[in-house]
């Protein structure tokens, strides 16, 4: 899954009504958990 794929993911995920079904929090909180990483790999931050 690229970045781009998980910001579109992500981007679904904050539109849906909420609260979120377990299975959807799980995977928000996979992405989020994800994406800290990746962010993490930038360099200069």
């Amino acid at each position: 899954m690229t970045y781009d794929e998980m910001m579109k993911r992500y981007a679904v995920l904050m539109a849906k009504n909420k609260p979120l079904s377990a299975k959807d929090e799980d995977e928000l909180n996979n992405l989020c958990d994800v994406m800290d990483l990746a962010l993490d790999d930038q360099p200069g931050r």
